[in-house]
């Protein structure tokens, strides 16, 4: 499993939306993945930040920019998830 895969399932189970059999299986890689522990203590401790965020609206070019590129984009295309060419800065 590729580290940004690992990383979007981390969040989905902090966020407590993973399936009960997909949570499972991240509790056993949990279990046995020290790297991982700290990566999720970490994300925990960012989440109450996170929350408490301003919801600031991008500037009108930036979000033309992210929408243009992003057009047409299938996430399951690529089994990473990325962007088409893999950046996000055009």
């Amino acid at each position: 499993m590729s580290p940004s895969r690992l990383a979007e399932i981390a969040v989905c189970y902090i966020d407590r939306s993973l399936p009960p059999a997909d949570r499972l299986r991240f509790l056993v890689r949990l279990l046995t993945c020290r790297t991982l522990r700290r990566y999720v203590a970490g994300l925990r401790s960012l989440a109450p930040l996170v929350g408490h965020a301003p919801r600031v609206p991008p500037p009108p070019e930036a979000a033309r920019r992210i929408l243009r590129f992003f057009r047409g984009w299938d996430p399951d295309r690529r089994r990473s998830g990325a962007p088409p060419d893999g950046r996000l800065v055009a």
